[in-house]
């Protein structure tokens, strides 16, 4: 039954005739089949079944016959076929008379009918060392998991790290956060939860949930920057105190780029600040930074730094934890 369901997952995108031709700036045409096109990347399946990755910025001309949800940076959505447009770098999407739009202002694209397990994307990193001088062992992971529908779209995304030395304590932190979104046009409404421990800020458990609009300031085929500001609302306890309920203002920002030129490499920065509503002059917050090396296809290695601060936790917890790896990694049409 399994292997039903899977297969009847699949079978749209992969049944799919490969007629669709893209042109590029350099005058090679390419026969095959659009698989999709997402943080500047076409995915392409050509008729003697090679995958090349090519950058979008890079095509002169795009045409198929199937169906295809076109995303703008300006948040507008259109659906139609595609074809050439009047001029290099510009396609039409819809049939005639259509809507012509220049290639570069597309930020995402994908078959209409595209099966769900196509419209996932998903990447896992993972950091290990080993010092036998003093016998530390450290590992790290960070990954997720990310669905996009046509408005609907959700993630899953983990964090965690672990120490243990031959003459302390081990020490770990985990961060579960699992988030959604719906589209409204240019804006998104957005909804983020998490899970949180960490024995360096003596925080046992902290439960929480956020919500509120999104806005992108910059979004085009190398670079999204996102803007998100909403209320929330936690439950946490400390090691030795009781637990504690707050409500809390919520303010992230979200910045990707992503360069397909040698080197290729992708930089991702993540900043959430959390004022806290019933108990003024708190703040907390976290952040990350994270730089990728393509090795070969779907494989990383990486550098990546996180920071969560708490300005006054409660019973004098630590105030600042950060972390430090080296990652090594797989992603899935990412």
């Amino acid at each position: 039954m399994a292997g039903v369901l899977l297969l009847s997952l699949t079978r749209p995108a992969s049944a799919a005739p490969k007629t669709d031709v893209i042109i590029l700036l350099n005058g090679d045409h390419l026969t095959g089949e659009i698989k999709g096109m997402s943080r500047g990347r076409l995915d392409f399946k050509t008729d003697d079944a090679d995958r090349p990755q090519i950058e979008w910025t890079k095509l002169a001309s795009v045409s198929s016959v199937h169906l295809f949800q076109v995303e703008l940076g300006s948040g507008e959505k259109l659906h139609g076929v595609l074809g050439p447009g009047t001029e290099a770098g510009t396609m039409l999407v819809g049939t005639e008379p259509g809507t012509e739009v220049r290639i570069s202002e597309v930020v995402f694209l994908a078959p209409v009918d595209e099966a769900f397990l196509r419209r996932l994307r998903a990447y896992l990193d993972l950091g290990f060392s080993f010092a036998k001088s003093n016998s530390v062992l450290e590992f790290s992971t960070d990954g997720e998991i990310a669905y996009r529908g046509r408005t609907l779209g959700s993630a899953l995304y983990v964090e965690s790290y672990f120490q243990k030395t031959a003459n302390t304590t081990s020490v770990g932190k985990y961060s579960v956060q699992p988030s959604g979104f719906y589209d409204f046009g240019i804006l998104r409404a957005v909804l983020i939860g998490s899970i949180d421990h960490n024995d360096e800020l003596d925080l046992s458990l902290r439960l929480s949930v956020a919500a509120g609009p999104s806005f992108p300031v910059v979004r085009n085929s190398w670079t999204e920057l996102w803007l998100t500001a909403g209320l929330g609302y936690d439950r946490e306890q400390y090691t030795g105190s009781d637990p504690s309920d707050n409500a809390t203002g919520y303010l992230a920002a979200n910045w990707e780029a992503f360069r397909f030129d040698t080197p290729t490499l992708d930089l991702d920065i993540r900043v959430v600040i959390q004022p806290l509503l019933t108990d003024l002059g708190r703040v907390r917050g976290n952040s990350s930074i994270s730089v990728k090396y393509e090795l070969f296809k779907d494989f990383k290695v990486g550098l990546s730094f996180t920071h969560q601060f708490d300005n006054r936790p409660p019973l004098d917890a630590p105030h600042h934890d950060y972390v430090l790896s080296f990652t090594i990694g797989w992603s899935y049409r990412r």
